[in-house]
């Protein structure tokens, strides 16, 4: 029937490009980190080993920051796909 709603239980297509397109986004951060680095090197470079105290703690800051956006997009990402799996399918 028309207006029947049934349990999805083919793969589902959409669910997968959802997953994917998170999975994508949550990479970005992994590059702009590694741009962020390469810049930050640069600039420590200069400071000699007086910065190094300074350069230490960027570098930690700097990566908890970037893992935590990470993160965060992954988790949406799941919670996203967990709901779009479970949205009623009407054939």
């Amino acid at each position: 029937m028309a207006n029947e709603l049934q349990v999805r239980t083919e793969r589902d297509e959409f669910r997968e490009l959802v997953s994917m397109a998170f999975e994508e986004a949550a990479g970005a951060f992994d590059g702009l980190h590694s741009i962020h680095g390469s810049i930050a090197e640069r600039a420590f470079r200069r400071t000699g080993p007086g910065g190094a105290p300074a350069h230490w703690m960027h570098d930690r800051i700097a990566t908890a920051v970037y893992g935590g956006l990470k993160g965060s997009v992954v988790g949406v990402g799941r919670v996203t796909t967990a709901a779009v799996a479970r949205r009623p399918r009407v054939v």
